[in-house]
């Protein structure tokens, strides 16, 4: 084999080593070393006390039906069995996300709910998923995500894909759903008539804007927004509610939802079986995250 010399590789005047090159643009644009770099952080925040959130495993390999798919990581609450299953995901720094909030989404919104699932240990034997929401509202729900192009130059080094955000939170999702099969199908994960709360998060380098605008005041004839419409604010994280198919959704035995089956609507379908919440997080809001996360949920 032939060794490799970086001083020989130099020497051909091209001022850098493409061997290196090569190996450093393979590691950022698939994203290792944010995923490990994300990692070390929730280890120090821990230490420090922000978070009380662990490191519980990573590369964690699910299915739900016959897709198959790895979690990045899953955090586990030091006090109660609240897990985070982090999707990690490193754009282009050409690349930002915005989201706005929409007035129409279902009969009788509830614009400040969050909905997660919870995965109830019911005996030795079995067990069941249900919808869940807190007893708290947010502010920072939104239901539009959309990546746009920031003006800053790339670095072409991360993803950069129009459907960035639904690809990420659908991701995000499925890995959730994932686990839930898998809390079912090894039941000692958590203890008998425990209650595990599954929260999928999106931790992103994309920077995160909010867009200020009521989408459902545009012009009716021309169906465009104009720029003066827009009021765009920086945000470090958010909640994004998401609409997601059965594809990607667990297959476990749902216990009951607020309401009987004969009082069953669209509305209510569309909030039983798809309708799921999801952290949007920028890297640098990790702190703020974790800590809101340790008290809150």
């Amino acid at each position: 084999m032939t060794r490799h010399d970086p001083e020989t590789a130099r020497s051909t005047g091209t001022g850098s080593d493409p061997i290196q090159e090569g190996i450093t643009s393979a590691i950022n644009k698939h994203g290792h070393a944010f995923h490990q770099s994300v990692l070390r952080e929730t280890e120090r925040l821990f230490e420090l006390r922000t978070s009380k959130f662990l490191f519980e495993a990573a590369e964690l390999p699910v299915d739900v039906g016959d897709q198959h798919s790895r979690i990045d990581a899953v955090l586990k609450h030091r006090d109660r069995p609240t897990y985070l299953v982090l999707e990690c995901k490193r754009v282009d720094s050409s690349t930002a996300w915005c989201f706005s909030s929409v007035p129409f989404v279902r009969r009788d919104n509830n614009s400040h709910e969050l909905l997660f699932d919870i995965f109830q240990r019911l005996d030795e034997f079995s067990g069941q998923a249900i919808t869940f929401s807190p007893s708290l509202s947010t502010e920072r729900l939104f239901e539009l995500g959309l990546p746009f192009d920031s003006g800053k130059k790339g670095d072409g080094g991360g993803w950069k894909d129009r459907d960035d955000v639904e690809k990420s939170v659908s991701q995000a999702i499925l890995g959730a759903a994932g686990l839930i099969n898998c809390m079912n199908r090894n039941l000692e994960i958590i203890m008998p008539r425990e209650d595990a709360m599954i929260i999928p998060v999106v931790l992103t380098t994309a920077e995160l804007y909010l867009s200020g605008a009521d989408l459902s005041r545009v012009n009716l004839e021309s169906g465009k927004m104009c720029e003066s419409e827009i009021h765009p604010q920086p945000i470090d994280w958010l909640w994004f509610r998401y609409h997601a198919s059965s594809r990607i959704s667990h297959p476990v035995n749902r216990g009951q939802y607020r309401f009987a089956s004969h009082e069953l609507t669209l509305s209510r379908l569309l909030d039983r079986d798809h309708s799921k919440t999801v952290a949007i997080v920028n890297a640098l809001g990790l702190s703020a995250f974790l800590s809101y996360a340790s008290h809150v949920l």
